[in-house]
């Protein structure tokens, strides 16, 4: 299934200055298009990027959202299994709407080590073809945040709320120019200071679906 996913991130004032950026820092709004095989993805941190290139390229043996995501949407319903899962573990439902809690584990299985994330509470709205049209989360993550020059525990709260359109009509999803694009492979790990770790609290995303 191919896709045109847009994410904008919200931070709070403590987060900012947590990761030591001003008040007027806004994160750059990730865009990731999937054609086929390959994810291209715009607006990650990764540091200093080549000359004229805006897109990195997930292909091979490097992957994108390979652990059920899509985005900052850590549960992709737009996967037959996942959406199925969701569904099963609802604990209130009304029509449109589910509302329930599923663990990493049940999510991603052994293969991705769900243990980073806990419990994920969930509210999926559907349409009347059962389609997904809305899908807010809510999770703690553990991960690593810069201090001092050095990278120590933390926890991340996450909500992200996520709206899917465009369901049953033709849309074209295209690959970036070639120009603009280079390999997740070609490029240098970036030092810790060109890559602040964000504590994301309010993530808003939007997907225009194609199905192959």
């Amino acid at each position: 299934m191919d896709y045109d996913l847009t994410s904008k991130t919200k931070l709070t004032n403590e987060q900012k200055a947590a990761l030591g950026v001003g008040e007027d820092y806004e994160p750059t709004t990730l865009r990731a298009i999937k054609v086929g095989r390959a994810t291209y993805v715009k607006g990650i941190e990764w540091g200093e990027m080549p000359e004229g290139k805006h897109w990195i390229r997930f292909s091979g043996n490097s992957s994108w959202g390979d652990k059920g995501q899509r985005g900052d949407q850590r549960v992709d319903v737009l996967n037959p299994a996942i959406l199925k899962l969701v569904i099963s573990k609802a604990t209130f439902a009304k029509a449109g709407e589910y509302r329930g809690t599923l663990s990493g584990k049940e999510l991603y299985k052994d293969k991705y080590g769900g243990s980073e994330v806990g419990k994920i509470s969930f509210r999926l709205f559907v349409n009347r073809d059962q389609l997904p049209v809305r899908l807010i989360t809510e999770y703690t993550l553990k991960t690593h945040v810069p201090k001092d020059d050095k990278l120590v525990k933390a926890t991340e709260h996450d909500i992200v709320d996520t709206r899917y359109s465009d369901w049953g009509t033709k849309v074209a999803i295209a690959a970036p120019p070639a120009g603009e694009v280079v390999d997740f492979d070609d490029l240098r790990w970036p030092p810790i200071d060109d890559n602040p770790i964000s504590a994301l609290t309010d993530s808003a995303q939007s997907a225009k679906v194609r199905r192959n």
